[in-house]
């Protein structure tokens, strides 16, 4: 089973400086956004996270896992599973780019 859900705006990376009032307007929207991708999935516990972003720019795997929280917490809401019970296992290196950018969950 795979689940694709947006890729993180870049307004949500720890090392962007934005007004706080911008970060939780894109962290409400990109939450909702990834909770409307998950409506009718089968819920996971334990699962694979691998990252497709827009460009070829060069990222940190540790900036973009911590961007995609949101996308987590939106999991934990839509299936109804505390996000201390994940077990997630994020991919060493990030897929080739592709328009738009997304985030593949996979068993």
């Amino acid at each position: 089973m795979k689940i694709e859900l947006p890729y993180p705006p870049s307004v949500l990376n720890p090392n962007r400086k934005a007004h706080w009032a911008v970060k939780h307007k894109a962290q409400k929207k990109y939450k909702s956004d990834c909770m409307w991708s998950l409506k009718g999935t089968k819920p996971m516990k334990e699962f694979r996270v691998n990252f497709f972003p827009p460009t070829s720019h060069r990222r940190d795997q540790d900036n973009a896992i911590a961007a995609f929280k949101y996308g987590i917490d939106a999991m934990a809401a839509e299936w109804g599973i505390d996000d201390s019970e994940f077990i997630i296992h994020f991919a060493p290196q990030f897929g080739a780019p592709v328009k738009g950018g997304k985030v593949v969950i996979s068993e």
